[in-house]
């Protein structure tokens, strides 16, 4: 429809989608700093958790590498 009650019920619905976005967005970031606020609150355990996740992720790496080393001749000797 292109009346003018229709072109102006357009202008309004897209205001109103852009305001209920701000609001969303500013919720949004009041409760990221609310988390974040409570992870620094709890000794930023996070860190940590992360810190041994990339360690274990090393040491199976490695052992990975071991493997495929020691593998690696065998493999070639099948193959030759």
């Amino acid at each position: 429809c292109t009346c003018v009650q229709c072109l102006g019920r357009g202008d309004r619905m897209k205001q109103a989608k852009a305001d209920a976005s701000e609001l969303v967005d500013a919720y949004r970031a009041e409760k990221q700093q609310e988390f974040n606020n409570k992870v620094l609150a709890a000794g930023g355990s996070g860190g940590s958790a992360s810190a041994k996740l990339q360690a274990a992720t090393n040491r199976d790496v490695q052992i990975m590498q071991g493997q495929f080393n020691g593998n690696m001749s065998k493999a070639i000797d099948i193959l030759l």
